[in-house]
């Protein structure tokens, strides 16, 4: 046999191993990767708290003049402070939502901010925003103006770390950055330990 024979010979044998060596190398990656993603369950949220909770949901748009009321932010901390202390001597919640109805969600979101902080906000898509919907187009209606502040009472039940059941009744609402405002007044003057309910009825 000649050396140029022999050599074509190693090149393809080496060329065999290398190729099966790397083949196998690629299906045990391939075959383990399976077996770690679907040998495991990915859990996206911690066991729910049952219970009741009070949501302050705010809603207002970069667009609205009315959004723009100068002392409207400082009002709103005031309000949030009374009602998460109320909410916590009656065992319950306390849930501040922030609601844009801003066509952009990022435009909305950012001018969000300045009345914060949120537990959540809720931006885009004008008035069939999904918190739009729930809490003033549909499920709980009332005039589409804004700014708005809704108070909720939400009951939450849980089953292991599934939630089972919720029900939200509507406390009440004040509409336009008057009537915040002279909530917020209402709330600073109150008893301390005072109910919400008593302090005085929101407007539907």
């Amino acid at each position: 046999m000649s050396f140029r024979l022999r050599v074509r010979r190693w090149a393809a044998v080496s060329a065999l191993v290398s190729f099966g060596f790397s083949s196998g190398f690629l299906i045990n990656e391939t075959v383990g990767f399976r077996r770690k993603s679907t040998s495991r369950t990915v859990h996206t949220a911690s066991a729910p708290h049952a219970g009741t909770q009070l949501l302050a949901i705010f809603a207002a748009s970069s667009t609205c003049g009315a959004s723009r009321y100068p002392s409207l932010p400082e009002e709103l901390r005031a309000i949030r402070k009374v009602l998460a202390a109320d909410a916590q001597r009656n065992n319950r919640i306390f849930v501040s939502v922030g609601l844009s109805v801003d066509q952009d969600p990022w435009v909305g979101a950012e001018f969000m901010k300045q009345f914060g902080p949120f537990d959540e906000i809720l931006s885009g898509r004008g008035w069939l925003n999904t918190g739009a919907i729930a809490f003033i187009v549909r499920d709980m209606p009332a005039q589409r103006a804004i700014p708005q502040l809704i108070l909720v009472e939400r009951d939450v039940q849980v089953d292991d770390l599934s939630i089972s059941e919720v029900h939200d009744r509507l406390v009440g609402r004040k509409i336009g950055s008057d009537q915040i405002v002279s909530y917020a007044k209402l709330l600073r003057s109150a008893p301390s330990g005072r109910a919400i309910a008593d302090v005085g009825p929101m407007s539907r």
